[in-house]
Parts: structure tokens; C-alpha cells; sequence
């Protein structure tokens, strides 16, 4: 199954944590914490590669 993680946008830090809906954080705080992220699809398959 094709699922680019780059291709996510970034979630809305805005609203009051009470008001969020759950969830939707996971790719977000792996952007932040790794120094960098590249995804690539091969022989059918997804790679994500994380620096850390």
C-alpha cells in the first residue's frame, strides 16, 4: 500500500488541546524529533528512512 509520509500537511497546533480531535500527531512529532526524513517506494514497497 502506497502512503508517503512527506506528503502529510501539518496539523493544526492552533485550537485549544481540549477542542482537537484525537489523533493526527504521530508524523508530526517524528518530523520534529529526526534531523531527516526520506521515503521512497521500491519493488513495491514503502522506505522511510529516519536520521536521527
Amino acid at each position: 500500500m502506497l502512503f508517503d509520509v512527506l506528503s502529510i500537511g501539518e496539523p493544526d497546533l492552533i485550537d485549544d488541546i481540549d477542542e482537537r480531535k484525537v489523533g493526527g500527531l504521530g508524523v508530526f512529532i517524528i518530523k520534529e524529533l529526526v534531523e531527516d526524513v526520506q521515503y521512497r517506494r521500491e519493488d513495491n514497497k514503502n522506505i522511510l528512512k529516519l536520521v536521527i
